[in-house]
């Protein structure tokens, strides 16, 4: 599957609630799996194989011993990388946190059928760049992805890494309570710059507009200016062959609606040198809000 392709599928659920009993096993035996346990209150698991379906993967072979979903994308030998929506480790506001992030039984299915293709050979690394104030192995506690990883490592001879993607993450300082940064670089193979150039969208917009809520604009301009355009990726990502891309479905100040765009936003691992927005408004060359406002200026 490319990133030109074009089908969509969709599922209805009746139910309100995610699956609760880790590890999330399918609610009957399917012939793919015929020796996997099974959980008959997990409706998200067939719910996702039939969105499977609908994406016409391996659409000959469904319902058969040998349905093999990916296969088309990935093959034995190859390192998956799988890009999880887990932008902070709690609701600011007190909500459902599961309104913000995915659950764990989510990625159960992908697992799953990421290994049925790669058939024991290869690598599956998962990971997000958090907002800076996010607790990266609560989000893994909270979210259910920690012990779901911890049961899955026993059941494959598959390389299954987890990490933190950011370079940095906020710390408190005495002084106002603003935030200050401490480096983590998690990555065992390490950080690069990718420099778009001119094909670049934000070529030729003044980089003393472009603004990100979360870090120095003046630390963004140098990765933006005199003709380059930079972004720093991790490596493990860079060097993957497979990218599957798990978002949130939920709605966003900026965006309108948070969908796999979105959600790559979290692969830079500096978040300086990833704009999210132009100062002011339309009228004043920015997009940052719709009318000219003293005040916001101010």
């Amino acid at each position: 599957m490319c990133i030109d392709n074009i089908n969509v599928g969709v599922q209805f659920s009746e139910y309100k609630n995610y699956p609760e009993k880790q590890p999330f096993h399918p609610p009957e035996k399917f012939p793919e799996f015929p020796h996997t346990e099974c959980d008959s209150n997990n409706h998200l698991y067939k719910q996702m194989r039939d969105l499977f379906y609908q994406y016409e993967l391996d659409k000959e072979n469904f319902n058969t011993p040998h349905w093999n979903p990916f296969q088309s994308f990935i093959k034995p030998g190859m390192t998956v990388f799988i890009k999880t929506n887990t932008v902070h480790h709690q609701h600011k506001k007190n909500g459902d946190l599961f309104s913000i992030i995915i659950h764990a039984s989510v990625l159960r299915p992908i697992l799953d059928y990421t290994c049925l293709a790669l058939q024991g050979k290869g690598k599956i690394i998962i990971g997000d760049s958090q907002v800076y104030d996010a607790d990266f192995d609560k989000a893994m506690i909270n979210s259910g992805i920690k012990d779901l990883l911890d049961w899955y490592r026993k059941q494959t001879e598959i390389s299954i890494e987890c990490f933190d993607l950011r370079i940095n993450r906020a710390k408190r300082t005495i002084f106002y309570g603003r935030w200050a940064r401490e480096e983590i670089k998690k990555d065992p193979r390490g950080y690069s710059f990718v420099d778009l150039k001119s094909e670049s969208y934000f070529n030729g917009i003044n980089p003393d507009k472009l603004r990100i809520g979360i870090a120095s604009y003046k630390q963004m301009k140098k990765y933006h200016s005199n003709g380059q355009h930079q972004y720093l990726f991790p490596n493990s990502l860079l060097e993957s062959d497979v990218i599957i891309n798990l978002p949130k479905l939920k709605t966003h100040r900026r965006t309108g609606v948070t969908l796999a765009v979105k959600n790559f936003m979290g692969l830079p691992a500096l978040k300086d040198t990833l704009p999210h927005f132009m100062v002011g408004s339309p009228k004043e060359g920015g997009d940052q809000y719709i009318n000219p406002s003293i005040r916001k200026k101010m």
